[in-house]
C-alpha cells in the first residue's frame, strides 16, 4: 500500500531565486558533485521557452549506507533515477513535478510541490506517494524511501540557499 507523505521547507531566498538556480546547468553540476551517499550522474536538463526545467538525474546509494533490508532485497547498492519538471505558475510561484524509479527493487515515488513566496523568503510544500511492490516487506522499504525524502528536501534547501549565496 502507497505511503503518503506531506512536508514543507522555508528558503531565506525568493522564489524567483530558487527558480532561476534550478534552470542552471551549473547548479545542478554543483548539487552532484556534493552528492555523498555514492555516484549521481546529470543526464539531461532542459529549459523551455516558458522557463520550465526538466531534470534528470540517476543516483546510486552504496550499500553500506543502506538499511539491510533493502541492501538484501536490492541485491547491492540501490540505483534510482529521477525526474523532476518545474514550471512558473504566474509571476511569483513555481509549480514542481518529481518522479522517481527504483531499479532492481519495485519502488516508485512521485511528489507535487509548490514553491510560493514566504516572508522575505520562499516556502516549498510538497505531497506525494512512495510506493513498492514487494510483498511483506514493502512498508519497511517504503518508510526508508519517505524518510530519505525528508532529508533530501532539507539537503536541497541547504544547498540551494549556499549556492545561490556563492554564485549570484
Amino acid at each position: 500500500m502507497p505511503r503518503s507523505f506531506d512536508a514543507s521547507v522555508d528558503f531565506p531566498v525568493t522564489v524567483d531565486q530558487v527558480h532561476s538556480a534550478l534552470c542552471d546547468e551549473d547548479y545542478w553540476q554543483a548539487r552532484i558533485a556534493a552528492f555523498q551517499a555514492g555516484t549521481a550522474t546529470l543526464d539531461s536538463l532542459t529549459v523551455d521557452s516558458d522557463d520550465t526545467v526538466t531534470v534528470a538525474v540517476s543516483l546510486g546509494v552504496s550499500r553500506d549506507r543502506l538499511p539491510a533490508l533493502v541492501t538484501k532485497l536490492a541485491g547491492g547498492d540501490l540505483e534510482w533515477t529521477q525526474t523532476q519538471r518545474w514550471s512558473p505558475v504566474g509571476r511569483d510561484r513555481v509549480r514542481g513535478e518529481i518522479n522517481m524509479a527504483v531499479a532492481r527493487v519495485s519502488a516508485s515515488a512521485a511528489g507535487q510541490g509548490l514553491l510560493v513566496p514566504d516572508g522575505n523568503g520562499s516556502r516549498l510544500d510538497l505531497t506525494g506517494t512512495v510506493k513498492v511492490k514487494v510483498p511483506v516487506v514493502g512498508g519497511a522499504i517504503e518508510r526508508f524511501l519517505g524518510s530519505q525524502l525528508g532529508n533530501d528536501l532539507r539537503a536541497f534547501e541547504r544547498f540551494t540557499t549556499e549556492w545561490i549565496a556563492e554564485n549570484h
